[in-house]
């Protein structure tokens, strides 16, 4: 990835800042920050990721966990520009070039399928099949979480402090700096470099 995409995915993940979570699938509501809020894991990043992942809105990955969908979203926008999320259930269509250019940035060809780009092990298991795992963050790395070695909850480095990275993360708490894996909305964390993060080198 270069300089530039790099740039234009921490911005694109900096924009959605302050978004919560709708309690439930009511497309009207998606594009608001602030809308039909409640703990339904429902939003507009989940049915980006559903048409990337399935080529079709089949509302089988939005409503589940998102904090990957957020990455998978903000990386496609960064590309092709705002989709709009507001339309009736049924297919929503995206740009094939600019999935097939996610694709080749997040290595899935040495992955399991990338019907599973929700969760957060395969992307993983293929960066590191890719030789693009480090200890060491840098601007624009994808940081993953782990607890006992499993990788729980993953966000974009939008800079490096002495100790720390600054992230932009989807569903964390909107307070405080611990990692909190279901927390409902998109903020911004410091979070501490120690043996329970890696990165994902983009």
């Amino acid at each position: 990835m270069t300089d530039n995409e790099k740039k234009n995915f921490c911005t694109t993940a900096a924009s959605a800042v302050g978004y919560m979570e709708k309690i439930s699938c009511d497309y009207k509501s998606y594009e608001s920050k602030t809308a039909n809020t409640g703990r339904g894991n429902y939003t507009r990043f989940g049915r980006i990721a559903d048409a990337m992942l399935s080529g079709r809105d089949r509302r089988i990955k939005d409503g589940f966990s998102w904090c990957a969908m957020f990455l998978l979203a903000c990386l496609y926008e960064s590309k092709a520009g705002h989709v709009d999320t507001t339309k009736n259930a049924g297919a929503m269509a995206l740009n094939a070039e600019t999935v097939d250019w996610c694709k080749e940035q997040l290595n899935v060809e040495k992955s399991y399928g990338w019907q599973y780009y929700a969760g957060v092990d395969v992307w993983v298991k293929a960066f590191k099949k890719a030789g693009m795992v480090s200890n060491t963050p840098h601007y624009g790395d994808i940081v993953v979480f782990l607890n006992r070695g499993i990788a729980y909850h993953i966000g974009l480095v939008v800079s490096v402090n002495a100790d720390s990275v600054t992230t932009i993360e989807g569903n964390t708490s909107s307070i405080g700096n611990e990692v909190v894996s279901n927390g409902g909305c998109v903020a911004m964390k410091r979070r501490k470099v120690n043996a329970n993060t890696i990165f994902l080198q983009l």
